[in-house]
């Protein structure tokens, strides 16, 4: 089956989605509507989390587990929602749910280590050799 990001490949790093707008100010893009049910999902069978939009795949957090440690090594978001915020939504999903796991993350992406470096209520999350 076709990846349906495949198309539409950008990575969440760098630009505005690493920085670029105060939250809630971000400027949405063609193909998001204001009343969109954005929901975020571990996919473990595909080694991922995921933004969705009902069935709509909108953007994905690649990761290896390793017993309780979760390893993030890619982020990326359908180029029509690039600059919408959808990156911070999907990462700040994907940490709390590790976090009620009661597990640690290794940022190996640069935008997942852009963002807790960004939001320091979620450096406890790190490996204690990151965190110093």
């Amino acid at each position: 089956m076709k990846d349906p990001l495949a198309p539409h490949r950008s990575h969440a790093r760098g630009g505005p989605l690493q920085g670029g707008h105060p939250p809630g100010t971000a400027r949405p893009r063609a193909g998001l509507a204001a009343g969109m049910e954005l929901t975020v999902i571990d996919a473990p069978d595909r080694d991922r989390y995921e933004i969705r939009d009902g069935d709509r795949l909108l953007g994905l957090a690649a990761y290896r587990r390793r017993g309780t440690q979760v390893v993030f090594t890619h982020t990326e978001v359908d180029e029509d929602a690039e600059h919408s915020g959808l990156g911070s939504r999907l990462v700040r999903g994907a940490l709390d749910d590790v976090r009620s796991q009661g597990g640690t993350v290794v940022p190996e992406c640069p935008f997942v280590a852009g963002w807790i470096e960004r939001h320091p209520e979620y450096r406890d999350l790190l490996e204690p050799e990151r965190t110093a």
